[in-house]
C-alpha cells in the first residue's frame, strides 16, 4: 500500500523529477478465497464501505521474537483494511 501511495503523491504534488522507480511486492493483492473480489464488491453495494482483516500475520514477516512481539504490540499497525481500499489496490 505504501507504494501506491507514494507514486499517487508523486503523480500529484511531486516537484519535476527526473526518475522514480518503486519496488513492492504488494502491487499485486492476492485474495485467497475463491471469488472474493466478486463477494466483496457485491456487499459493499449493500453495506457500503466496511473493513475485513488481514490475514499477514507477524510470524510470517520475521523469525525474530523481539519484531514480532512489537509488531503485534503497535498501535499503529492496524489488521483492518477498508474493502474500498483493497478493491482499489486489487
Amino acid at each position: 500500500v505504501g507504494a501506491v501511495i507514494a507514486a499517487t503523491w508523486v503523480h500529484d504534488y511531486a516537484p519535476k523529477i527526473r526518475a522514480l522507480v518503486l519496488a513492492s511486492p504488494a502491487f499485486k493483492v492476492k485474495l485467497y478465497v475463491p471469488f472474493a473480489r466478486t463477494g466483496l464488491a457485491l456487499m459493499r453495494k449493500f453495506r457500503g464501505n466496511f473493513f475485513v482483516n488481514s490475514y499477514v500475520k507477524a510470524k510470517f514477516l520475521s523469525h525474530d521474537p523481539e519484531r514480532v512481539a512489537s509488531y503485534d504490540n503497535d498501535p499503529l499497525i492496524t489488521k483492518a483494511i477498508s474493502v474500498n481500499v483493497l478493491l482499489g489496490l486489487y
